[in-house]
C-alpha cells in the first residue's frame, strides 16, 4: 500500500523551468517522465502578474527551477506558497552542465526543468529575510559613505 501512495506522489510531481528576464518568464513544465506537459510566455510586469501565473498553472506538489539574477528573491517570494520547492541554480556551473548549440528561452527553460528533474541542478544558497534585510542595510550604508566621500571630494576641489 505505502509503494503505491509514493509512487503516486511521484507521478505527481512535475517539473517547472524558468527563464526569468526583466520584462518576460519563459516557464516549461515536465510531468515525472520528463515529457513537455506545458509551455508559457508571460509578461513580467509586476507581482500580479507572477501570482497570476502560479495560481492558474503551479499545484503544490510542483518543483521550480530558476537560475539567481537580479530580482530571483522577489520572484521566489512569491513562486514558494504556490508550489513544493523553489530551486535557484548557479547561471555559471548551469551553463557548464548544458552546453546547448541552439540557446533560446524555450531551451533554458526546459533545460532547467529537466536538469531538476535529474537532480542535477548546482544550487545557490538562498540567504533568509533577516540576512536579505541585513545585506540591504549595508548596501546603502556603503552607498552613503560613498556619496558623502564624493561630496567632500567636490568641496574640497572647488575650495582649492
Amino acid at each position: 500500500m505505502k509503494a503505491i501512495i509514493s509512487h503516486a506522489r511521484v507521478n505527481n510531481v512535475r517539473y517547472v523551468g524558468l527563464d526569468v528576464h526583466k520584462r518576460v518568464v519563459e516557464a516549461c513544465l515536465l510531468d515525472h517522465a520528463g515529457k513537455v506537459t506545458a509551455r508559457h510566455r508571460f509578461d513580467n510586469l509586476d507581482r500580479e502578474t507572477l501570482t497570476a501565473f502560479a495560481r492558474r498553472h503551479l499545484r503544490k506538489t510542483d518543483r521550480v527551477a530558476l537560475e539567481a539574477s537580479t530580482n530571483t528573491h522577489a520572484v521566489v517570494e512569491i513562486l514558494r506558497p504556490h508550489v513544493a520547492e523553489v530551486v535557484v541554480s548557479n547561471p555559471m556551473q548551469t551553463k557548464a552542465i548544458a552546453q546547448a548549440k541552439i540557446k533560446t528561452d524555450k531551451v533554458d527553460a526546459r533545460v532547467l526543468a529537466q536538469l531538476l528533474r535529474a537532480d542535477f541542478l548546482p544550487r545557490v544558497w538562498m540567504p533568509n529575510q533577516q540576512t536579505r534585510r541585513l545585506r540591504e542595510l549595508c548596501s546603502r550604508r556603503s552607498a552613503l559613505v560613498a556619496q558623502r566621500t564624493a561630496v567632500r571630494n567636490r568641496l574640497h576641489a572647488v575650495l582649492a
